[in-house]
């Protein structure tokens, strides 16, 4: 006999349902709270699912969500609601992009600029472009070099000073623009800066930059 949908575990469950609603070639996918009931591990695996599908669907996507860890996974564009009512605009979320080079026993190894590749636990083809989502109080930035480190990865940017009247600083990283305000995240006196990373929300490049969230 067939299962249905509500018969299969929670991840897998939603990955049929995602996949019932792409089939269906919707003009916009709307997406609330996908993640509920879900635990971490299984979380970790069904977001970047979101993205390559909703990215090789094409389909502009609107994710509704109280996680911030989900909305820097996922997140081109923030829209704040309360009681039902768009309040303004958050802040965009930074993420650095990478190149798979091979794969190791937990997901891929990943290379941004010519740092020391990544392990990010995330499927990914060789070859294949990651997003390297970065949440404010995953980041440590410093004037000088902190050596050895537990961080998952240490970048050597440049930190530029803001425009007049500006409390948004933007750093350099392997050619990429990142963009910190100082309410955000401590940040040095503009200049060289290394910055330690003490983890990474990643998703497949494939995810559409005209989806939002």
């Amino acid at each position: 006999m067939r299962s249905e949908v509500t018969e299969l575990p929670g991840g897998a469950a939603r990955r049929v349902a995602l996949a019932r609603a792409l089939a269906s070639n919707p003009q916009v996918l709307f997406l609330d709270e996908p993640m509920s009931g879900l635990d971490g591990d299984r979380k970790a695996e069904f977001l970047p699912y979101i993205a390559r599908a909703v990215g090789q669907a094409r389909v502009p996507a609107l994710y509704v969500s109280h996680s911030d860890d989900e909305v820097v996974t996922l997140a081109d564009r923030v829209l704040q609601m309360r009681a039902g009512t768009i309040i303004g605009r958050g802040t965009k979320p930074m993420r650095l992009t990478g190149i798979v080079e091979g794969h190791s026993d937990t997901g891929a190894l990943v290379r941004v600029g010519e740092s020391k590749p990544l392990n990010i636990r995330i499927r990914a083809n060789v070859g294949e472009q990651v997003g390297l989502g970065l949440a404010p109080a995953s980041l440590l930035i410093s004037s000088q070099s902190p050596g050895e480190t537990s961080a998952l990865a240490v970048f050597e940017g440049q930190l530029l000073a803001p425009p007049a009247g500006s409390r948004t600083s933007t750093l350099k990283i392997a050619d990429q623009e990142l963009f910190l305000s100082a309410d955000q995240v401590d940040l040095p006196q503009p200049g060289p800066v290394w910055v330690s990373v003490l983890k990474v929300f990643p998703r497949p490049e494939a995810f559409d930059s005209h989806s939002g969230a």
